[in-house]
Parts: structure tokens; C-alpha cells; sequence
């Protein structure tokens, strides 16, 4: 596959919630670091490579434009 993705984040408002929607959607784990509000994801590697994202917390408002 060319140009695979690397790293991403998801940036949420409700941590438990997020964490339990994406196990159920991706079947994915999550790694806590200390922090409340980061939690590495865990998924299976697969043929393509290895998955290596986050969930963490919004700290900003989106900005909305016209």
C-alpha cells in the first residue's frame, strides 16, 4: 500500500463513551499513559503494518467558518 497512514489522533468530548464505541466499532484497546485524557490505541497489526493513533481530549471549541 502506498502512503500509508502513520499516526492519528481523535480529539472527543466523553472519553468513557469514545472508548466504548470504537472497541465495539474497531474492536480496538487502549493503553493509558497517566493521563485521563490520553489513551494510546491498541490494534492488531496487519498485513499493511501497525495502527498507532490516540484518543484524546478536545481542549478546543472547533472553529466553524463560512
Amino acid at each position: 500500500m502506498k502512503n500509508k497512514m502513520t499516526h492519528f489522533a481523535i480529539h472527543i468530548d466523553d472519553m468513557e463513551r469514545a472508548k466504548i464505541f470504537y472497541d465495539k466499532v474497531f474492536d480496538w484497546g487502549f493503553n493509558s499513559y497517566g493521563q485521563s485524557d490520553f489513551f494510546q490505541i491498541k490494534a492488531d497489526k496487519t498485513e499493511n503494518g501497525e495502527l498507532i493513533g490516540a484518543l484524546q481530549s478536545r481542549r478546543y471549541s472547533p472553529i466553524l467558518t463560512k
